[in-house]
């Protein structure tokens, strides 16, 4: 019995670790997502928008609280995939990096798609999705424990 026990309680503290550095890893790819839109707003002085897809829609106002919203379910997104892939994926690291890159890919087309918003309005969001990614795809693949294959 306590062979049982102390085997579950080591798994249930890796369990803990793993999720704490997943939901650090979310909270930094959030912070450099709100980093870029600091940087875009308040430096270069963007008056960042958001693309509007549709001819009744008019662009919107891209303020923080929105890039962390969105940035933060992104990453949250992430982890649910990756546990999909851990649990379900013979080699979740190699699964993770091909799901992960062509998610990077798929998000890209909002900021290079729609109308209202200038080059620079572009150029910032590509920058928030690329440093969310930044973050989280590379230290999601160090939180994959090996499989032993």
């Amino acid at each position: 019995m306590a062979k049982g026990t102390i085997a579950r309680a080591t798994g249930d503290a890796a369990t803990r670790s793993v999720r704490r550095q997943r939901l650090l890893t979310v909270a930094g790819g959030t912070l450099g997502a709100l980093a870029v839109w600091a940087v875009a707003e308040w430096i270069v002085g963007l008056d960042l928008r958001t693309p509007a897809f549709s001819s009744e829609q008019p662009s919107q106002e891209l303020t923080a609280g929105l890039v962390a919203v969105a940035s933060a379910i992104g990453g949250l997104a992430g982890w649910g995939v990756l546990a999909l892939l851990e649990r379900f994926t013979t080699n979740p690291r190699r699964a993770w990096a091909v799901v992960a890159s062509i998610a990077l890919l798929a998000s890209l087309s909002a900021p290079l798609s729609g109308t209202g918003v200038t080059a620079g309005d572009r150029i910032a969001m590509i920058g928030m999705h690329l440093a969310v990614a930044a973050v989280v795809v590379p230290f999601f693949y160090r939180s994959i424990a090996d499989k032993g294959i």
